[in-house]
């Protein structure tokens, strides 16, 4: 147990050591229908790279050299300044005001006034919302006229300056059809039905009397109620895994993360219980699904409804996760309900 507290503790102090500097508030989108890739960086500086973060909504920089990288705003005028002494941002530049929301902040700054630097991190990796790789509108493009297949928006760049010299990133800007939102939530239905059924629903009244016929039903309840933790555990991994995925994506801890992970760590716990056939096993386990549907289900079904999901994998992964926190963890709540109601005592 001690050496899983210290390996959880070198996870936790590692992101946060690694944690970017936010050059704008916090507003990532639970899932977004745009594919913001990075294709390059002209010409290749060693030390630095970007990656796309928040489903698209953010671009992350990270430079490990030795001089001072400059992110150019939108007007040319110096933005942020990522090096040894860690990230600044100019608070005159324009580009400081516009990007403090994902949709567009306010107007502000001068461009053509010298430089005012604000430390934001001794870290040198900053990650901010750029309206340059990213759409901003609330409705799709006009150009987006058969939904069913992806559509290439726009390709983009971004100019960098280390001393005198330039650089650019260049990426592109897509639109990704929509997954089929009521067929993952009818497998939700199905999968929670079934674990139900499987863990919690009896046939024939439990006191029939030795002399009756056995009741094959019931042979099968007892051995599903045996599986439903199995499955309990397959869920709260697979909760942990999609957690994972959006503490990688996001760098950094947020609060949701934190009762994912909770949840998750529940489940697994609650299903190790009941395969022990500990007592009140049946509360555990409907305690740990009802978590595991609400605050890794629930919370996240926006992966239903948008392509790209805030993980560093393929979206269909995340829904996969959450489809199965949903339905086994709706599934075990219910089935755990039924046989608490049928074993509490007559009044």
């Amino acid at each position: 147990m001690k050496v899983w507290r210290a390996l959880l503790a070198g996870i936790v102090a590692g992101l946060a050591v690694a944690s970017p500097a936010s050059a704008h508030p916090q507003d990532a989108p639970g899932a977004s229908d745009y594919r913001t890739t990075v294709t390059g960086i002209s010409p290749a500086l060693p030390g630095l790279t970007i990656r796309t973060a928040d489903a698209g909504a953010s671009l992350e920089l990270r430079y490990d050299g030795p001089a001072t990288v400059e992110v150019l705003g939108y007007s040319g005028e110096p933005y942020l300044s990522v090096g040894p002494g860690g990230v600044r941002q100019n608070t005159r530049s324009p580009a400081s005001y516009l990007n403090e929301t994902l949709r567009g902040g306010t107007e502000g700054g001068d461009a053509g006034a010298a430089p005012e630097w604000k430390l934001l991190s001794s870290t040198p990796v900053v990650r901010w919302h750029d309206h340059r790789a990213h759409w901003m509108g609330p409705q799709p493009p006009i150009t987006v006229r058969e939904p069913d297949r992806p559509h290439r928006l726009r390709e983009w760049s971004i100019p960098l300056r280390e001393g005198v010299r330039e650089f650019r990133v260049t990426g592109t800007l897509d639109w990704a059809p929509r997954p089929g939102t009521w067929g993952w939530w009818g497998g939700v239905v199905l999968l929670g039905l079934g674990v139900a059924v499987l863990g919690g629903w009896r046939v024939g009244s439990p006191g029939a009397s030795a002399g009756s016929r056995p009741d094959p039903w019931a042979a099968l309840v007892r051995r599903g109620w045996f599986v439903a933790p199995l499955l309990g555990v397959l869920a709260g991994g697979l909760s942990l895994f999609d957690s994972v995925g959006r503490v990688l994506d996001a760098g950094t801890f947020q609060r949701e993360d934190l009762w994912g992970f909770a949840a998750g760590g529940a489940m697994l716990a609650a299903a190790g219980y009941a395969l022990l056939r500990r007592p009140a096993a049946d509360f555990a386990l409907g305690l740990g699904g009802a978590a595991l549907a609400l605050l890794c289900g629930f919370s996240r079904a926006a992966v239903f409804q948008h392509a790209i999901a805030p993980v560093p994998w393929n979206g269909l992964y995340a829904r996969i996760c959450v489809a199965a926190c949903l339905g086994v963890g709706l599934g075990l709540a219910a089935a755990a309900a039924h046989r608490l109601r049928r074993a509490a005592p007559a009044d």
